[in-house]
């Protein structure tokens, strides 16, 4: 009966009656280059006309990574815009500009377009519909000829990414309504402004995201329905007649997903468990009072402190010796010396959170001796885990939550246990970061069967994956966890005191996944009309969890937990307003990783270890409300003004003066523009392949160079020596670091890439080598052409004046111009300046904020 209902709702949405949609659809001439649609993306696009007809927002959430569905979607929203707008224009006689503007935070939208084609000669989107590419001070209205002599408007189509100010778009803009792709990214810090801006004005809103974890959702929640599919791995399904069978399947949970948590058993896990605890509410009772810039930063360092600590799944002393070789990552040593310069400076202002950080000092001091004395439990027992065989027909998937510590366990196993990548795999066990995870299930639909190789990034698809979790994940990594709450079981090794937290995490889980036929229906019956049944189907959970398993870190021995179950109740308010800010605040490793050409988060070696504060900072005032903070010697681009031309340069930010004007980026911490375009041409999934070959050399050759240095005395020089045997034209070993260190992208000679393959036994690099060197080639190229036109597109925003440079194409196969990037930037004019004296954590600096 109800989805019987549901079908009936469907069929009965407005926008979905004419020729058009009967046409398209019905008829199935629409389409994404030459796959086959099913009926989730006909029942989207009856979802989005309705919402287009009704002139009402809709967010939706896709079911798979499927990236066309999205594609499809806002094709059929700009067709049903352009067919209804057409006929209310020649109703009442008149001419308007209709114009819709889709906001995004990565490139691709016209590439994804070029895709859409209609009809048997395949005519595709972007030659149908002219595109505006947004600038600060003029637009640029592209006109496709097929299209100018048409005798009514056609939408124009203004693409903003990343927009600093996006309120101020909408008012020069003024579009019909509003399109918004949230992909699979966690928030967006510019959505919430534009939601309730939209809302004022009664700007419909179209959007649509691929998880449903994000926290998008929340914000959609407030301004917008929200229809949410069943999130599945593979959905393919084509067209069918049994409409109510396909329904039911498209939002019913067609898998539960098992979570089993494993709690460390043992005297010394127990024992540590309990000082993690006491410093956990020891830390929650100082987030009362919190005031200002320097309790905050202390309070998080120490909570930084706690967390290395439960999550280490190393031996401390190799963690202590090999953390230092990634970027964003502190040593234990490190870590104490921050905590203590900040407990020192709280003494005069704050005494009373300093006497208390003194006490969870000492707890953490004591949990730190103890496990330099014991061992890491965490390591223990994921060692002798890797020494059992995976249950038959299943890949292992152990997963750490950043990629710095994947690869720190991946070191370790390697200089202690003697055990590569390609051993692990023999075993059908596979270690990945969770980020990688994500780039591993959009790329299994991606890429064609002749651009496959086999590598560490690819799992035989015979197998069920069967992930295990390194630790209790922290909220800034909560959204990335999908790829592995999709599958059938899911392991997650903890702590006994995390037990709780883990219980709270995954209750949050099950509500974000599982289908809301409550909230279905509600949307239904509003964009149909049709009174919705008072009884709903019964849906079962998402996610099932386990009763708790005690393994013992010593000898991995399954036992059944001692302690309490697995229940999640509210802790006392102090503890739970605590959880609320550590998480919220807690660094995000991946996000400190910026070094080399691709970010492979090897940090160039320094002279010593780099402080992560400093004692006086500069405080920043620019017009239009703009301030921040930075540390003395971070740098910024400048404008310079000369007689014939406008120049830009780097200053340090400490010899800014009122009237400078500086090229700035809100919502990023490092202020260069050269890695916030890398960072969203990187992010294309047209290149991920190159970026894969690189990444992976890179890795092989740093592990393939540790276990080489293992056997007698080994080093740079000598590896040189054995090269130039070879016939290398190499001349310095600084050459060699420069691989190591991960700034070059791969040697400028191929056949330097194979001779280093046979010196160190790297099969994978010895196999791809010549394809390694073809992407490092194509990265080269894209690289140059974005710092040939860096300069000039930046003298143009300097006049205001927008030119031929500005829609230049950096890439044509990626569709990419400068224009693409310009709505993340401002210029600005410094109105003051002024050190501040006092201790900073520079983690905390460079954030620009705005007084409105």
């Amino acid at each position: 009966m109800f989805w019987s209902w549901v079908a009936e709702a469907l069929a009965s949405l407005s926008g979905c009656e004419d020729d058009i949609f009967r046409k398209f659809w019905n008829r199935r001439r629409l389409r994404f280059t030459d796959l086959a649609v099913d009926d989730i993306d006909k029942y989207n696009t009856r979802l989005v006309s309705a919402a287009i007809r009704r002139r009402e927002g809709l967010f939706i959430v896709l079911p798979d990574f499927q990236r066309y569905r999205a594609a499809l979607l806002f094709a059929t929203a700009l067709i049903r815009y352009c067919r209804d707008s057409r006929q209310q224009l020649t109703d009442k006689n008149t001419q308007h500009s209709l114009r819709v503007v889709y906001f995004s935070s990565t490139v691709g939208i016209r590439e994804q377009l070029r895709q859409v084609k209609i009809g048997d000669r395949g005519k595709n989107l972007a030659d149908l519909f002219p595109q505006e590419y947004l600038g600060r001070r003029n637009a640029i209205r592209i006109m496709p000829s097929k299209i100018k002599s048409q005798k009514f408007n056609l939408p124009e189509v203004v693409t903003v990414y990343a927009p600093v100010d996006p309120i101020a778009v909408l008012e020069q803009y003024r579009p019909e309504w509003i399109a918004i792709d949230c992909g699979d990214t966690e928030k967006f810090h510019w959505l919430l402004p534009l939601l309730q801006n939209a809302a004022q004005k009664n700007i419909p809103v179209i959007a649509w995201s691929q998880n449903p974890l994000s926290r998008c959702l929340v914000d959609f929640s407030r301004y917008s329905r929200l229809f949410k599919w069943s999130t599945k791995l593979s959905l393919k399904q084509g067209f069918t007649a049994q409409i109510q069978e396909s329904i039911k399947n498209s939002l019913q949970e067609s898998t539960t997903t098992e979570i089993q948590p494993f709690v460390l058993e043992g005297t010394q896990a127990h024992s540590l468990s309990v000082y993690f605890q006491r410093v956990n509410y020891r830390l929650a009772s100082c987030t009362r009072g919190l005031s200002g810039r320097l309790d905050k930063d202390t309070l998080r360092l120490h909570w930084q402190y706690l967390r290395s600590l439960e999550s280490l799944a190393i031996p401390f002393e190799f963690y202590e010796s090999e953390s230092k070789i990634f970027w964003g990552m502190k040593s234990f040593e490190q870590l104490q010396n921050d905590c203590e310069q900040f407990r020192n400076a709280c003494y005069k202002s704050y005494p009373e959170i300093a006497i208390k950080l003194e006490e969870i000092n000492a707890l953490l001091e004591v949990a730190s001796e103890q496990i330099q004395t014991n061992g890491s439990p965490m390591w223990s027992a994921l060692c002798n885990l890797l020494e059992e065989e995976p249950a038959t027909g299943e890949a292992r998937i152990i997963t750490f939550t950043s990629k710095a510590r994947k690869q720190l366990f991946l070191l370790t196993l390697l200089a202690l246990n003697d055990r590569t990548e390609e051993d692990l795999r023999l075993a059908r066990t596979w270690i990945f970061s969770l980020d990688e995870l994500n780039k591993l299930l959009r790329q299994q639909n991606e890429l064609d069967d002749t651009k496959k190789f086999e590598n560490s990034m690819t799992i035989d698809k015979t197998l069920d994956w069967h992930p295990l979790i390194v630790g209790l994940p922290n909220f800034s990594a909560r959204y990335k966890l999908l790829p592995t709450l999709l599958h059938k079981k899911l392991d997650i090794l903890i702590h006994h005191h995390q037990t709780s937290a883990l219980a709270y995490q995954t209750d949050e889980w099950s509500k974000k996944l599982t289908v809301d036929l409550s909230n279905i229906t509600t949307v239904l019956s509003e964009l149909s009309g049709i009174v919705a049944p008072k009884e709903l189907p019964n849906i079962p959970s998402r996610i099932r969890v386990n009763e708790l398993i005690g393994l013992d870190a010593i000898s991995a021995k399954q036992t059944k937990y001692s302690g309490a179950k697995l229940l999640w109740e509210p802790d006392d308010p102090v503890t739970e307003v605590a959880r609320l800010l550590q998480l919220d605040e807690q660094i995000d490793e991946n996000e400190l990783i910026t070094i080399g050409s691709i970010q492979t988060g090897i940090a160039k070696p320094t002279g010593g270890v780099p402080e992560s504060w400093c004692k006086s900072a500069v405080e920043v005032h620019f017009d239009q409300g703009w301030y921040t903070c930075f540390a003395p010697d971070e740098t910024i681009k400048i404008i310079g003004v000369s007689l014939s031309s406008h120049k830009t340069h780097e200053r340090y930010v400490r010899s800014l003066k009122p009237g400078d004007r500086v090229v700035a980026i809100p919502g990023q911490r490092r202020q260069s523009l050269y890695d916030l375009i890398i960072s969203r041409v990187h992010g294309h999934p047209s290149i991920e392949l190159h970026l894969a070959l690189i990444r992976r050399w890179q890795e092989d050759f740093m592990a393939a160079y540790k276990r080489w240095q293992q056997y007698g005395v080994r080093n740079l020089e000598e590896l040189l020596c054995q090269m130039q045997e070879r016939g290398t034209s190499l001349t310095s070993s600084f050459t060699l670091r420069q691989w190591l260190w991960g700034n070059t992208l791969c040697p400028d000679d191929p056949d330097d890439l194979y001779r280093l393959a046979e010196l160190l036994d790297m099969d994978f690099v010895r196999s791809y080598y010549r394809r390694i060197f073809q992407a490092a080639k194509r990265l080269r190229g894209l690289h140059r052409a974005l710092s040939r036109r860096l300069n000039s597109w930046l003298e143009q925003e300097a006049t205001g004046w927008v030119g031929k440079n500005d829609r230049d194409l950096i890439d044509a196969e990626l569709g990419l111009t400068f224009s693409d990037f310009r709505n993340s930037l401002l210029i600005l004019r410094v109105e003051e300046v002024q050190i501040i004296k006092g201790l900073f954590l520079r983690d905390s600096l460079g954030k620009f904020e705005r007084n409105i």
